[in-house]
Formats: structure tokens, sequence, C-alpha cells
């Protein structure tokens, strides 16, 4: 097709999906007949490929430079409604994330997609959608490009970074339900039962699909025929059926994992994300979107939002007390009726490895004997270590030389029944070394532990015992499902797992769990390392069944027996007053904002370099704390070498704005990514 063969043409500014080129709007051209509304995904040619784009309206006139035409348009029936592209555009400047990257997330995956000559063939559009909102010519150069999206005025930066958004997402009412799984979703169906008699829409949030299936039966059972789940495990087909059914208003109940977040309810009148402390609601990828923040942006447009968990976020708790948010607590005399009687949970006994000479075993002689008490009363018992594989390094004896990913630079894991090497960062497994390649020794130093090895140690002290791992290296072979099944059939019986167990929804009543190491967790080089391991062990703790009361037991192995992650899981109030005065002391969430910067390149020279001009850079503007620059704690991942800067600031505005002031101002490196990350939650 080309403007000869078509004359009546419309002009349009096309955001096209390539980071890049930022917020710029390019024009194409489109047969008049086919009507594309703001909003519209579209396919163009962009440089020398083809790339996906946006239609952000008409150009009032032709443009004095050659165009070229629009060649493909994905199914109009997903165009989301106008609010939720203004919404996602201003969420997308919150981020500093392209509009045309926030408003990809608008959209299911694997859209359909037709040709506009095909399009044409068959007569035009099968149906009339909304018609363009024409947007002015602006100062086009010769490559056909408009002017930023969102620009606003020179100097007018809250315009371009979020700021007003952030303030209006601070004034947001939020209620929080505090409580078991049971007391939060009584509530939860009780609130949307309300919304949904008004003729309002409802989306519910989880953090992981694992616990997705649960939430569904709560909400089917409740309102059969209104739910429609939306989650990213689905196929393209299904999930773009969901995706539609709630976009017609035909379901008037999205679920899901994150990426429901951005599900286009109609007429939304309620948004519950339920466990609120996971990090799993924070997206690990570019442009790092939290599916709590983008709730809280949704509710600004007057959906109201409810979080709930059992153990709230550090951030949540001084919302809290500070009367920001309202609260139900299932532990107040108010949802109990009055004072009632501690209910009485399991033993917590901390076992101080600081005086002990374990050796080359891992479970203690106290862990021991309160393992034997436990199968002797024919009870079940979980051992939890978060660390996969049977040795967490290898080094050569004779030269010190440690086996590591090629990729990654990390040591590699040894995984004995394998006989393999396997990086648990990129995923490499190589073949165990019979050789050291330093300097040909044939003699292995094994250094460090996983549940592979302490599954061989059980078995050892317990052969009569069947025991079960679980892991992610068993969940490839088998389900989580098949191995809780299994065993739940035995009793006594020993369950060695990692983090993977949370959440599962089909684990047996056990009598005892036993944490090997809570140094694991505390040692992580991040601000949040007490906070996650508070909820790993208050996690934990409650695997344990309380019917039992203090015959259970929760046993926690650890050279730090007073730190008050650990004191707070039989005291809660401990830990939270604890981790917010530190907090406070350091400059952290959740009293300052916290961004990360990071630098990525082949060449660690040029990443190095440019996240040291950054910091630089913006130090001198005086707005913002700036730490490092210095190496990810995970320096090199498949290959690439990584670089941060942490930055500290009272305002996200001003900090935002200072990070668009100093990259626009640097050269353009293509060697060079760089990726910012508002509120960051892994430790990569």
């Amino acid at each position: 097709m080309s403007l000869k063969q078509v004359e009546d043409v419309t002009y349009l500014d096309i955001l096209v999906d390539v980071p890049a080129v930022g917020d710029r709007a390019f024009t194409y051209y489109c047969p008049r007949e086919i009507r594309l509304p703001r909003g519209a995904k579209v396919r163009v040619p962009f440089s020398q490929a083809m790339a996906d784009g946006f239609v952000l309206g008409e150009v009032s006139e032709r443009p004095p430079f050659a165009i070229k035409p629009i060649e493909g348009v994905y199914d109009l029936s997903f165009v989301p409604p106008s609010g939720l592209l203004d919404l996602m555009e201003e969420l997308g400047r919150y981020y500093l994330a392209t509009t045309a990257a926030s408003w990809s997330y608008l959209y299911p995956p694997v859209v359909p997609l037709k040709k506009v000559a095909k399009i044409l063939e068959e007569g035009g559009l099968k149906h009339d959608p909304p018609a363009p909102q024409p947007v002015m010519c602006g100062d086009h150069d010769a490559g056909g490009v408009s002017p930023p999206v969102g620009a606003g005025e020179p100097g007018c930066s809250e315009d371009r970074t979020g700021a007003a958004l952030w303030k209006k997402m601070e004034q947001v009412p939020v209620l929080y339900v505090w409580g078991s799984p049971d007391f939060r979703w009584k509530h939860y169906l009780k609130l949307a039962e309300g919304v949904l008699a008004a003729g309002k829409g409802v989306l519910f949030l989880v953090p992981e699909a694992k616990v997705l299936d649960g939430s569904l039966a709560r909400l089917n059972t409740r309102f059969p025929g209104k739910v429609s789940a939306v989650n990213s495990a689905m196929t393209g087909l299904v999930r773009r059926a969901a995706w539609l059914s709630l976009l017609r208003g035909e379901m008037k109940i999205g679920a899901g994992t994150r990426s429901a977040a951005f599900a286009p309810v109609p007429d939304l009148g309620l948004i519950v994300l339920d466990e609120e402390a996971s990090q799993s609601h924070k997206a690990l990828d570019w442009p790092f979107f939290d599916a709590r923040t983008v709730a809280l942006a949704r509710g600004t447009e007057g959906a109201r939002v409810v979080f709930g968990g059992a153990y709230p976020s550090v951030e949540a708790v001084l919302n809290i007390e500070r009367s920001r948010w309202s609260c139900i607590r299932e532990d107040s005399p108010k949802e109990a009726g009055g004072a009632r009687p501690q209910e009485e949970g399991p033993r917590l006994r901390v076992i101080d490895l600081k005086g002990m000479r374990l050796g080359r075993e891992i479970i203690s002689e106290p862990l021991k004997e309160e393992l034997e008490v436990a199968f002797s009363s024919g009870l079940r018992a979980v051992l939890f270590l978060n660390r996969r594989g049977d040795s967490s390094q290898v080094s050569c004896r004779d030269c010190g030389s440690v086996v590591s990913c090629p990729r990654c630079g990390v040591p590699m894991v040894y995984h004995s029944k394998e006989a393999q090497m396997a990086c648990h960062t990129c995923g490499l497994r190589e073949d165990a070394p019979e050789v050291c390649p330093g300097c040909g020794g044939h003699r292995w130093r094994f250094s460090g532990f996983g549940v592979e090895k302490v599954e061989a140690e059980f078995r050892g002290k317990f052969p009569e015992i069947p025991v079960f791992r679980l892991d992610q290296d068993v969940s490839r072979k088998s389900s989580p499902v098949e191995v809780l099944g299994a065993f739940g059939k035995v009793s006594p019986a020993c369950l060695v797992c990692t983090q993977i167990v949370l959440g599962q929804s089909l684990i047996p009543p056990v009598g005892l769990v036993g944490v090997l190491s809570a140094d694991t967790s505390l040692s992580v080089p991040d601000f949040r390392a007490s906070e996650r391991a508070y909820h790993l062990l208050s996690g934990l703790k409650d695997l344990v069944d309380r019917r039992l009361g203090s015959r259970g037991c929760f046993l926690v192995q650890t050279r730090n027996p007073d730190h008050h992650a650990i004191v707070g899981v039989s005291d809660g109030d401990h830990f939270y007053e604890n981790e917010l005065q530190m907090r406070k002391m350091l400059g952290y969430p959740p009293f300052r904002r916290f961004f990360r910067v990071r630098f990525e390149s082949r060449s660690f020279d040029k990443a190095r370099e440019a996240a040291s001009e950054f910091a630089s850079e913006i130090a001198q503007g005086g707005e913002v704390t700036v730490l490092g620059p210095a190496p990810a704690p995970k320096p090199k991942m498949r290959g690439v070498y990584r670089w941060h800067v942490a930055l500290k600031g009272d305002d996200h505005g001003k900090i935002l704005a200072e990070c668009l002031r100093v990259l626009e101002a640097r050269p353009k490196q293509s060697s060079v990514r760089v990726l910012v990350d508002v509120d960051p939650a892994d430790t990569e």
C-alpha cells in the first residue's frame, strides 16, 4: 500500500514500544475507513525492523515529509477504556517508564493481529470503534517525530515524573485486614458483596499462582458465574477470553496474580490485595511495576482499596500506627467480642549455634532430640533450608580456586545425585569437573550445604522414617501437589524443603518445623533482610498444627538468637518496633523514598564508568542522598556486568526529576543499559 494507491488517509501519531526512543511520537498514515482510537495497538515499520506501537491520536494536517503506513492492527475489541489509558500514562511517569510500555500492560498477550491490506480486502473493520481524538500537529522533523508525550512546560518536572500521582496515592484511604486467611476472606467477601450489589466491579489480587486456586474456590463458592481469572500462567487464548469478559462487563470480578492489577474491570468499586507484604507483588524486570502501587493508583479513581495479610509490611504497620490506614485486626478484643484467653500455640525453641561444634553435621543434637519426640508421637516434621543442592561451593584444595559460573561469576552449587554443578542465577548446568582447570589438581573441598545434603544426613540419623524433598529441582519432575500428597499419606514422616513450600494449599498437619539456619536470610545485603526473615519465619511457624498446642514445636537454629527478627516470631510488636527504629535511624523506607539505578554492560569498565558518572552528576544536584556506585549484589548475570547506584530522598518527585535531568543529559551509549527501579524489592 502506498500514497498513490490510497489517497484518502488519516495521519496518526504513534508511540512505538521501543524504550530507547522514550515518549516521542512518530507519524504514520492509515486508510481513512480504518478508524483507530487512542490506545489502539498497531504494527508499524520502525528503523530497519517492525515494532508494536499505540495510537496517540490524529494529526490535524499532513506533515511535510515522507510518511510510512501502518502495516497491521491488533484486534480493536481489546482497546482499553480511556480512563485506564490516562491512569497508566501517569503511572508510567511515576516509574520513569515510557507510555507505550505502560499501555502494553493493558493488553493480554498474543492479541490477534490483522494486516491493513487484509482488512481492506474484507471491506474494512467489522465494528465501529470510538472516534479517535485529534492531536495538534507539532513541530515534526524530517524523521516524523512529534514532541514527547506529557512533556509539559520547560522546568515543569511534576508533569514528567509522576509526582502528582504519588501525592494522590498518599491520600488514598486503605483498609488493612490483619489476621489469618479465614478471617481475612470473611471480610473480603462481605465487602465484595456490598460492592457487587451496587452494580460495581471487584478486583482480587494475590501474590503467586500457587495460592490463586484457593482464592478462586472461595470466590466461585460465594459468587458463582461472576469470576474471571487472569493469570500470566494461562495460555494466550484463555487469558484473552478472560480479559474480554471483564472489558465487556460480562464478568464483574477479576482475580489473579500481579498482572491482573491492570485488568480492565469496568466501574471498578473495590480492589482487594492479599498477602500485602509478599515481594512477589513486585515485578523484577523493567519497568518494575508493583501491584500494590498499581492498586493505590487505581484507588485514586474512586475504587476502595483493601490490603490484607497475617504479617504486614513495615510500611503498612507505620501507616496503621499513624492512622493513615484503618485496620481490622483479628486478635483485637473488638473482633473477638471482648477479651479472650490467649490461644496456646506451638513451643518456640531457639538453638544458639555459637557455642556448638557441629562439624559436618547440620542437624544439631537438640533438634535431633525434638525430632525423636515428634516421631515417637506419630507426628510429621518439616526441615527447612532455603538453599538448593548439596554443597554451596566447591573449591580446589591445592590452588584454592572456586568452581564458578563462566557467565555470572558466582560459585556454582554441587548437586550430588546428578554429579553436576549448577548456577542458580542463570540456570547453567555442567558435569562436575574431575580436574581443576587452574592447577590440574584432583582434590576438592565441598563447603556449605543445601537441602540435598540435609536429606542425606536425615536418612543417616533416622533410617526408618520416610523422608521427602521439595525444592525447585524436585518440582521439575514432580509437582508440589504430588510431593505433599505423598508426604501426607504417611506418619511419622519428614519433609525437607525450601521456600517453595510456603503458600501451598495441601500441606498436611505437621507437629514440628525446624529451621536449619535462620542466618541465611539475615545475611543478605539488603535493608529489608530482617523484615523478610521475620515474614519467612512467621510463615513457617504457621505450618505447625495449632491444635497440638505446646506439643507442637517451632525450632530455629541460629547464631543470632537475640536478633529482633527471631525474637519477633513470638512477639510481633517487638519486631516492628525495633525495625521501625532502625529504618528511621538509617533513613530507609518507610521514612524516606528509596530508588536504585542499575547500569548493565558486557564491558565491566563501561558499566562501572557509567554508574560512577551518574552518581557524581546526581550528587551535585544536592536534592538526594547518593549511595554508591558499587557492584550489584549479583555483579554479573549471563555475561552482563551490573553496577548500581542507590538514591534516598524525602520527595518522590524530586528524586525522579533528578534522575531524569542526569539521564537526559548523558550521551546515549548503546553498550550500556540503564534501569531505574522505583521502590526496589529484590536483592539482585
